[in-house]
């Protein structure tokens, strides 16, 4: 993914082999991967968010899963370098 500002953002689409516009990460995946950021914990993350602890293991399942990361830490690595947070 890269971006030319915050509006205009494209990812690469693995089955297209093509950039398509629009990030790879919803607008509540981002959310969530920010909270992440900043040290809470799920538990915390739900309760502010008002979902469910499962929702918030989904979203970070599913983030990990397009990003291809390995764990939560390579998430973060790989949205700080493409610009997605």
């Amino acid at each position: 993914e890269f971006c030319f500002n915050k509006q205009e953002r494209y990812h690469f689409h693995q089955e297209n082999r093509k950039f398509e516009k629009g990030s790879i990460l919803s607008g509540r995946e981002i959310e969530i991967l920010l909270l992440i950021k900043r040290g809470l914990e799920t538990r915390a993350i739900a309760e502010k968010l008002d979902i469910s602890i499962h929702t918030v293991d989904k979203h970070r399942k599913n983030m990990l899963e397009r990003t291809g990361a390995r764990d939560t830490t390579m998430l973060l690595q790989i949205c700080e370098m493409g610009k997605i947070i």
